[in-house]
């Protein structure tokens, strides 16, 4: 259930945090992943697809079932489907809604990395993997030296974006030459990398 009066917030981008009514709570690592599951599928869930979304085709029903009853000591969670009896919130969706209305800054702010790093679960692995890479997209584009700087700390790896920074970095800003050295590094490493592939071919 979603809403203005927010009862569960959910951060799963980094380290997986809970709140209800305002009160954080230390849960079990499964239980933030059940509960984002619950929270980004927006509609009541069978076992089986939750088995699926959490584990693919491996999994064990009986003690995801056992879990879900332990979590629904603490949760409204409704049985059969499962659903979420409760106004809630999380990272994830608000920053696709800022992205959604262009306002990158923002999202940018509320950006922390991956989405609950340990977890191997498929469906939050894909949402993590679309995210990045919509926000990677979207911070490109605007062409915003800024946002560039802000990405980067997640990406430093990243070629294009260091590109993309140095060629719309203003003359004289004191990061230049930072920049500058890294595309120098990384440009070094994929060359040496390149002739190792074609001293192999």
């Amino acid at each position: 259930v979603k809403g203005d009066a927010v009862a569960l917030e959910l951060r799963l981008l980094g380290e997986g945090k809970v709140w209800l009514n305002n009160e954080k709570l230390d849960v079990p690592p499964l239980w933030i992943e059940v509960l984002g599951v619950m929270c980004l599928k927006e509609r009541p869930l069978s076992l089986e697809e939750l088995l699926s979304f959490l584990y693919g085709d491996g999994g064990n029903k009986d003690n995801l079932k056992a879990n879900l009853s332990k979590m629904r000591r603490v949760f409204p969670i409704s049985q059969h489907p499962y659903q979420l009896g409760i106004t809630y919130s999380t990272d994830v969706a608000q920053i696709q809604n800022l992205l959604a209305y262009g306002k990158i800054s923002e999202a940018l702010k509320l950006y922390k990395g991956s989405v609950l790093p340990y977890s191997d679960a498929p469906f939050l692995r894909h949402i993590d993997e679309v995210l990045a890479e919509t926000i990677r997209q979207a911070t490109l584009l605007s062409q915003d030296s800024e946002a560039l700087f802000s990405l980067l700390e997640y990406y430093e790896d990243d070629l294009e974006l260091l590109e993309t920074l140095s060629g719309v970095m203003k003359q004289g800003d004191p990061r230049s030459a930072a920049v500058g050295a890294r595309l120098k590094q990384l440009h070094r490493d994929f060359e040496i990398e390149d002739h190792r592939v074609l001293s192999v071919a």
